[in-house]
This record gives C-alpha cells, sequence and structure tokens, in this order.
C-alpha cells in the first residue's frame, strides 16, 4: 500500500470521525434543546396558570369586601344590642353576587381543594337561614369564621 492510499484512507477516516461526532453532537444538542423547550414550556404554563388563579382569586375576595365591611360596622353602631339584622347584610343582591363569585372561581381552584371549598361554600350560603332563626344572638363571629373558611381557598400563590 502506498503512502498515497494510506493518507486517502487517513483523510476518509477523519472525514468519516467528523461526521460522525456533528452527528453525536446534533442529536445530543437536540435531546437537550428539548429537554430545555419543555421545561420553559411547562415553567410558563405554571406561571400563567398561577396568574389566572391570582386574577380569579382577587376577583373572589373583592366580591365580600363589602359584606366584611357592613358588619365591622354594624357591629360598632349595634354593638349595645348584642346583634343586628343580617338582612340587611345578606341581601338577595349580594348573595347573588356571591354566587356569581364562586361560580367563577371554582374553576381555578385544585380539584383536591374542592371537596373543602364546596363544603365551606355550602356552609357559608346558608347560614343567613340560620341567623334568620335565631336574631337575637351575636352571629358575627360564626358569619366572618364562614367567610375567612370561604376566603382560604383565594389566597396568592
Amino acid at each position: 500500500m502506498s503512502t498515497e492510499s494510506i493518507a486517502i484512507i487517513g483523510a476518509i477516516a477523519t472525514v468519516l470521525a467528523g461526521f460522525g461526532g456533528a452527528v453525536l453532537g446534533a442529536c445530543f444538542a437536540y435531546k437537550t434543546g428539548m429537554k430545555l423547550v419543555q421545561e420553559t414550556h411547562k415553567n410558563a404554563t405554571e406561571l400563567l396558570q398561577r396568574q389566572e388563579f391570582n386574577k380569579a382569586a382577587s376577583v373572589f375576595r373583592a366580591a365580600f369586601v363589602d359584606v366584611i365591611y357592613k358588619i365591622q360596622k354594624a357591629k360598632l353602631t349595634d354593638s349595645d344590642q348584642g346583634w343586628f339584622d343580617f338582612k340587611k347584610i345578606l341581601t338577595e343582591e349580594v348573595l347573588i353576587a356571591h354566587g356569581k363569585a364562586k361560580i367563577l372561581f371554582e374553576a381555578y381552584i385544585d380539584k383536591s381543594d374542592l371537596p373543602g371549598y364546596s363544603s365551606a361554600w355550602g356552609k357559608y350560603s346558608n347560614c343567613h337561614n340560620n341567623f334568620a332563626k335565631d336574631e337575637k344572638k351575636d352571629k358575627t363571629p360564626e358569619l366572618i369564621s364562614h367567610i375567612d373558611n370561604l376566603l382560604k381557598y383565594a389566597k396568592q400563590i
């Protein structure tokens, strides 16, 4: 075998080795790149979900601000009686607004939290019926407790 043949074979081997290395490098880069793309997509999706949850949670909490304010105000002004008329605060309009807020927010609650949220909602939405039966007792702590239990599900994440 001549030196010229050996040089050609060496050149071909070098080209093939370079090509093989390039293919392996490209495969590695593709796999690594795809992992990064998938992680970035997952992180972006989670961030978007958190932002949407936080927006919905803000709207849900805002639906209760007037009621909490009115309860606190009534408690201060009617404290001499030890009770106040909840029907003036939990009007049909208020309960409808809270029902709408509940329906809109429910879509953002984690499935594992849904049973607890539904239970808290049931207690809150039925509390005004209990208050009507026993108007002369201070039900403020109970009502505030029901609202607080609901709002626990609407904390920013």
